[in-house]
């Protein structure tokens, strides 16, 4: 039973083993950058904001509204499968959860913000993130999800209709124990559809106080860390997301493939406290930029084309969240020690 809490606890960042001869085993990791989380838990809340909608069909209408708040709450755990001196492999599990508030009831009259406001958009996704030291420079980083997103549940069609796919591919290269950097290519949903690009990823830090992290183009932090039980950062970062919409309606079959695809750029700035040892908590705020929120066929019935274009106006977002990190005294309280 202690081995099995272990796991569950001890599952972020792993550091890079001692080499038992001379070699130094390349990892993206440079020593400086804080610890892995194990358990994370996150609650985000998007403010007010103005909802505006532009049909791209005949059947639909454009729309206008003020939603309330968007809220956002995840669960991540990630667990070690392999951890040897040159080979990394963790397996992740991830829950999120969208919920749509519109401020006005005349609002709901319009199909599209009627549904958004009716349902609460579940993901439930499987991840793997392999990393492996080449040499004493070079590594690679593989990370790979398949998710289930959209009330699977509530619907007839076969389920491998809710599924979204990622992957991600890094060459990376470690030029010292505080810069390591890597070329690659992603494939995921983080502009709101599927779409393939090429990424920088750069981790790097000048001095135990001062460091950033990078994964050009879609997230930039830079970070400050006064002492061990305190850090700040400050930047950018790009996330995105796709539904699929069960309809109301199928008097044409025309919302048969029916989704919802999220994209969003954060500006914000964060702190993060530790309160006890491997607990830590922390707080951002900051403002979100959309950059879509569309409703798209899936790709079936018009050839992957736009049923509604929506945008919501920029506006305000808080982040709570709550995390473990492995610590020595940890691993000791759970053997009994």
């Amino acid at each position: 039973m202690h081995k099995l809490c272990l796991l569950l606890l001890f599952c972020g960042s792993v550091p890079a083993l001692q080499a038992q001869d001379s070699v130094v085993w390349a990892t993206p990791n440079e020593k400086h950058k804080p610890i892995g989380r194990g358990l994370d838990i996150n609650y985000t809340r998007i403010f007010s904001s103005r909802f505006k909608s532009e049909a791209k069909v005949d059947r639909l209408e454009d729309g206008e509204a003020t939603l309330h708040s968007l809220d956002n709450i995840e669960y991540d755990l990630k667990l070690p499968i392999v951890l040897k001196e040159r080979t990394k492999l963790l397996v992740g599990l991830e829950y999120t959860f969208d919920y749509y508030r519109f401020q006005n009831q005349e609002d709901l009259q319009y199909e599209f913000y009627s549904r958004l406001n009716k349902e609460g958009f579940k993901s439930r996704k499987l991840k793997f993130y392999f990393v492996h030291s080449l040499s004493s420079k070079n590594f690679i980083s593989i990370r790979t999800s398949a998710a289930l997103n959209g009330n699977v549940s509530e619907s007839k069609q076969p389920i491998y209709r809710f599924a979204k796919y990622s992957l991600a591919f890094i060459y990376g290269w470690q030029k010292s124990l505080t810069n390591s950097y890597g070329m690659g290519i992603y494939l995921d949903y983080t502009f709101g559809r599927p779409f393939a690009y090429p990424v920088f990823e750069w981790n790097r830090s000048w001095s135990k106080k001062w460091g950033f992290e990078a994964k050009l183009p879609a997230k930039f932090k830079l970070r400050y860390t006064p002492n061990d039980g305190l850090c700040f950062y400050g930047g950018y970062q790009v996330e995105g997301i796709s539904y699929r919409v069960v309809p109301e309606v199928e008097e044409t079959g025309f919302l048969e493939e029916y989704e919802i695809r999220r994209s969003d750029i954060k500006l914000s700035l964060a702190v993060e406290k530790c309160l006890y040892d491997f607990i830590w908590m922390g707080f951002e705020a900051g403002i979100d930029y959309n950059i879509r929120v569309d409703a798209q066929d899936g790709g079936s019935l018009y050839n992957n084309t736009d049923l509604l274009k929506s945008q919501l106006e920029p506006a305000p977002f808080i982040n709570l969240f709550v995390f473990l990190v492995p610590t020595e005294s940890i691993k000791r309280l759970i053997k009994g020690k």
